[in-house]
């Protein structure tokens, strides 16, 4: 049954589904289509693009020595937000997250910052995608001498 003839059914009309498609049909009567799909990842910001050295090698022997992060989107009732999270690979634990309307480098500055606070430490290695947000001056300010890991472009690891 449809959205429209279950809200005509609710609404006390007695309607069969084929005639609500009928006149659908001829009245070119057709539903919004939502858009569920964010590209969240801006590779081409001209910066340079660090080489991919975590190279899916996602079995680590120490605490504390790779980190990975990505961002993600929520479609919420107001519209989307926008998540990042980092993920300690020898835990596979999620050690810090930052939920923002945007998706600046801000966002993932302060998930690091947030971490590192807990942490009292960084990575020795940092993997991410190649977006804008992890090229960002803002960015490297808050993880000097962190060695950078990007992945390739369509490769989730």
């Amino acid at each position: 049954m449809s959205r429209l003839t279950q809200e005509l059914s609710d609404l006390g009309e007695s309607i069969n589904h084929k005639r609500v498609v009928r006149l659908k049909q001829e009245n070119d009567i057709y539903p919004k289509q939502h858009k569920w799909f964010v590209i969240t990842t801006d590779s081409s910001h001209g910066k340079a693009i660090v080489g991919n050295l975590l190279n899916r090698q996602f079995d680590v022997k120490q605490s504390n020595t790779v980190w990975v992060s990505d961002i993600t989107y929520i479609a919420t009732t107001t519209g989307w937000v926008y998540l990042a999270v980092i993920i300690a690979l020898f835990s596979r634990h999620i050690i810090s997250w930052q939920l923002a309307d945007h998706m600046k480098a801000e966002l993932v500055c302060q998930a690091i910052v947030k971490t590192r606070y807990h942490r009292c430490r960084l990575p020795k290695l940092f993997h991410s995608d190649r977006g804008s947000q992890y090229v960002s001056e803002g960015f490297e300010n808050v993880i000097p001498g962190v060695t950078l890991s990007m992945r390739r472009k369509g490769l989730l690891g």
